[in-house]
C-alpha cells in the first residue's frame, strides 16, 4: 500500500494557488486502501464522493501530489481521492450505475429501518445491483452474503430476518458492513463505522475488508474514513490524509434546517408549564373573568330554556296595540322561544325546515364554553383557541350565508367561479398553516394540486352526473365539501412525507446510495403517508349510514328532502369526495418527492423549513385591511434584539 501511495508523488505543498495537472479517470482502480483523518468534514466529502449530495465546485482537475499524512482542505483531499480511485463525481454516468459501484458504508445507514428485515434490504439491493450491469450478482450471491456474516465476522445469519429495530446498534453494523461486502462494489467508502464497536468487532470488520480489498477475484478499493486518531490506531491504519476544515459541517446548513432547529429548540429556555400561564396576576385575572363570563353565560341559558320550555301557544299574540313597538317586540319574542315547545313541536310539518334564531345559536354556544373548561382542568392551554375557534366559525359562517343570499339570487357563472376559487384560495392557505414542515413553493404545488381533483371532480357531478350545469345553489356546497375533505387528507398525507424527510432521512438514503432512483427510494414512504392521508375518507365512507349520518344528508332531511333523495345525493357526495382525496393526496405527494429529491436522486433536505405558527392568514388579511382604512400603507418590521 505504501508503493502506491508514494509512486509518482512529487513532495508538493498543498497549497491552493499552485496550478493543478489534469486527472484523467479510466475506470474505477481497485485493489487500494486510503485512509483520511479529519475532525469536520469527512463524513461530507464521503457523502460528496458516492453522489449523495450535490456536487460543489470541486472538480476533478485540481487534484495534485499530496504527501502522505499532509494536511489539506477538503477541496483537495477530495480531488485527490477522485483522482487516485478513478472516479468522477461529475461524471455522465447514471447516479443509479455510479452508487452500484461506489457505495457508503455509514452508521446511521446501518440503523435505518426503511426495510423491515436486513434480508428485505439485501433482496432489493441485489436487484438494483443486477439492473445496473453488476453481472456478478448471480443466483448464489445470497450464498456470499451468509459465508461473509458466519466466517469472517462471526454473527449468526439468522439475524438477517430479524427486524431491524430490534436489532443492537452492533449487529445492525456488521449486518451493514456484510450487505456491502456481498455486493461487491468497485470502492467501499467507510465512514466511522467502528466507533461504536468493541475491539473484537472492530478487528474482525477491518480483517474482512481488507480480505476482500485483497482477495484477486473480489478485490476492491476502500475509502476509511475517522475522526479519532485513536481509532484508526486501534484498527492498525495510518491516516494518508489529514483532512482541515474551517468551519463545521453543520454551521453550513442554513438557519431554517431542520437540524438548525431543533438544535436552537434545545438551547431555549424550557416553555412554562400549563399551570404557569396563570400564575401571574394578568392570568389569574384573566381566568376569573373567563369563569365569571362562563357562569353568567350558562345561567343565562338556563333561563332560556325554563323560559321556552313554558311558553304558552298564544304567547306571540301582543296584550297592547299590534302598531306599537312593544308589540313588535312581544311578538319577534313569541317566534323567538316558540320553536321548542312541545305544542308547536307535535305539528311540525315534514315538508317544511324548523328555523332557528340567533339566541339559540348563543345556547348551543354556551354549551361548548363550559365544556371548554375541561381543557383548563387537564392543563391543555386550548380554551382559548377553542374560543377563537367557535367565534371564527360563527363569523365565517354567518358571512357566507349572507353573502350566499345574494349570489345564489343572482346564479351566474362568473360570479359563482369566482366565489369557488376564493375558497380554493382559502382551502390551500388554510392546508399550509396546518403543516409542521414545508419548502418554497409548496403553497403553489397544494394549490395547483387541489385545482385540478377538485375542478376535475365537480365539473363530472355538475355536467354529466346531475346534469344542472353551473348553478350556484348546487356547485358551491359540493365544491366546498370537496376542499374541506381534500384538505384534511392533504395536511395529514404531507405532515407524514415532510416529517420523514426532515427527521428520517436515512430511510430514503439506505436506498439510494444501493442505487435506487427517487420514486423507488420514497415508494414505502409515499404508500405509507397516502394511505394515512385517505385514512379519514375511506372511514367516512365506511361508516356513513351506519353508524353516523353525513353532513349533506343531514342538512337535505332538515331542509325538507326527502329521505331517498338526500341518500343518493350522499352517495354522489361520497364518492366524489373518495375520488378528489385521492388524486389530490397521490399528486401532492409525487410533487414533493419531485421537489425534495432532483433528478440525480439527491435528497435536497436543505429545502426543508419548519412552519412558522405565527397569526393565520385570516388574521394577517384582518391586520392589513384594518393599515388601509387607517392609511397606515406597510406594517413597521418587528424590532429584533440584533436591531
Amino acid at each position: 500500500m505504501n508503493e502506491f501511495f508514494e509512486e509518482g508523488l512529487a513532495p508538493q505543498q498543498c497549497s491552493m494557488d499552485r496550478e493543478a495537472a489534469p486527472v484523467h479517470s479510466t475506470g474505477p482502480r481497485r485493489g487500494k486502501e486510503l485512509v483520511v483523518l479529519g475532525e469536520d468534514g469527512t463524513s461530507a466529502m464521503l457523502r460528496s464522493l458516492a453522489r449523495l449530495d450535490p456536487p460543489r465546485d470541486t472538480p476533478a482537475s485540481a487534484a495534485s501530489g499530496v504527501r502522505r499524512g499532509h494536511s489539506c482542505g477538503r477541496k483537495r483531499v477530495q480531488a485527490e481521492l477522485e483522482a487516485r480511485l478513478g472516479v468522477n463525481v461529475r461524471g455522465t454516468t447514471s447516479p443509479v450505475t455510479y452508487r452500484a459501484s461506489v457505495m457508503l458504508v455509514a452508521p446511521h445507514l446501518a440503523v435505518a429501518n426503511g426495510a423491515s428485515t436486513y434480508w428485505e434490504r439485501w433482496l432489493y439491493a441485489r436487484a438494483l445491483a443486477v439492473r445496473a450491469g453488476r453481472r456478478h450478482m448471480h443466483q448464489d450471491a445470497s450464498l456470499v452474503l451468509h459465508r461473509i456474516l458466519e466466517q469472517d465476522l462471526d454473527v449468526p445469519a439468522s439475524l438477517i430476518h430479524i427486524p431491524v429495530v430490534q436489532l443492537s446498534v452492533k449487529h445492525a453494523i456488521l449486518l451493514h458492513v456484510a450487505t456491502a461486502l456481498a455486493l461487491a462494489p468497485d470502492v467501499l467508502l467507510i465512514d466511522n463505522i467502528t466507533a461504536s464497536l468493541d475491539d473484537g468487532a472492530a478487528q474482525r470488520v477491518r480483517r474482512a475488508v481488507q480480505l476482500h480489498a485483497e482477495r484477486p477475484g473480489d478485490n476492491l478499493s476502500v475509502v476509511w474514513a475517522s475522526n479519532s486518531s485513536a481509532e484508526l490506531r486501534r484498527l492498525g491504519l495510518q491516516s494518508d490524509f489529514i483532512l482541515h476544515e474551517a468551519r463545521h459541517e453543520a454551521m453550513q446548513r442554513p438557519p431554517d434546517h431542520p437540524h438548525r432547529l431543533n438544535q436552537r429548540d434545545a438551547a431555549k429556555k424550557r416553555e412554562p408549564q400549563s399551570y404557569e400561564w396563570f400564575s401571574s396576576a394578568a392570568g389569574r385575572g384573566r381566568f376569573e373573568w373567563l369563569m365569571g363570563l362562563a357562569v353568567t353565560h350558562a345561567f343565562l341559558c338556563q333561563i332560556l330554556l325554563v323560559s321556552a320550555a313554558h311558553v304558552p301557544a298564544s304567547f306571540g299574540s301582543s296584550p297592547v296595540s299590534s302598531s306599537s313597538p312593544i308589540s313588535a317586540l312581544w311578538a319577534t319574542a313569541g317566534e323567538m322561544f316558540a320553536f321548542s315547545t312541545p305544542s308547536r313541536a307535535a305539528v311540525v310539518d315534514p315538508t317544511h325546515p324548523v328555523n332557528i334564531s340567533f339566541p339559540s345559536v348563543l345556547i348551543a354556544a354556551g354549551l361548548l364554553f363550559i365544556t371548554s373548561i375541561l381543557t383548563y382542568v387537564l392543563h391543555l392551554k386550548l380554551i382559548l383557541t377553542v374560543i377563537f375557534a367557535a367565534v371564527r366559525c360563527t363569523v365565517q359562517l354567518c358571512l357566507v350565508g349572507f353573502v350566499l343570499i345574494y349570489i345564489i339570487r343572482i346564479n351566474t357563472p362568473l360570479l359563482t367561479i369566482g366565489y369557488c376559487c376564493m375558497m380554493i384560495a382559502a382551502a390551500g392557505a388554510e392546508t399550509v398553516q396546518r403543516l409542521q414542515y414545508s419548502y418554497k413553493m409548496l403553497p403553489l404545488h397544494i394549490l395547483g394540486c387541489q385545482l385540478l381533483a377538485s375542478c376535475v371532480s365537480i365539473v363530472f357531478a355538475l355536467f354529466i352526473v346531475t346534469g344542472v350545469g353551473i348553478d350556484a345553489q348546487y356547485m358551491i356546497p359540493m365544491y366546498g365539501m370537496l376542499l374541506g375533505n381534500s384538505l384534511t387528507g392533504m395536511t395529514v398525507s404531507l405532515n407524514t412525507l415532510l416529517a420523514e424527510f426532515a427527521e428520517h432521512k436515512a430511510n430514503i438514503e439506505a436506498f439510494t446510495c444501493l442505487g435506487a432512483t427517487r420514486f423507488e427510494a420514497t415508494r414505502g414512504i409515499v404508500a405509507r403517508a397516502v394511505t394515512m392521508g385517505l385514512t379519514p375518507s375511506l372511514n367516512q365512507m365506511s361508516v356513513a349510514g351506519l353508524v353516523a349520518i353525513p353532513g349533506m344528508m343531514t342538512g337535505q332531511i332538515l331542509g325538507g328532502t326527502a329521505p331517498e333523495q338526500a341518500a343518493f345525493y350522499q352517495i354522489m357526495i361520497m364518492f366524489l369526495i373518495g375520488s378528489t382525496s385521492i388524486v389530490s393526496v397521490s399528486l401532492v405527494n409525487i410533487v414533493a418527492v419531485t421537489v425534495l429529491i432532483n433528478a440525480d436522486h439527491i435528497i435536497l433536505d436543505e429545502k426543508i423549513t419548519r412552519t412558522e405558527k405565527g397569526p393565520s392568514w385570516i388574521e394577517k388579511a384582518g391586520h392589513a385591511v384594518t393599515r388601509i382604512f387607517r392609511g397606515e400603507g406597510e406594517a413597521a418590521p418587528i424590532p429584533t434584539s440584533e436591531t
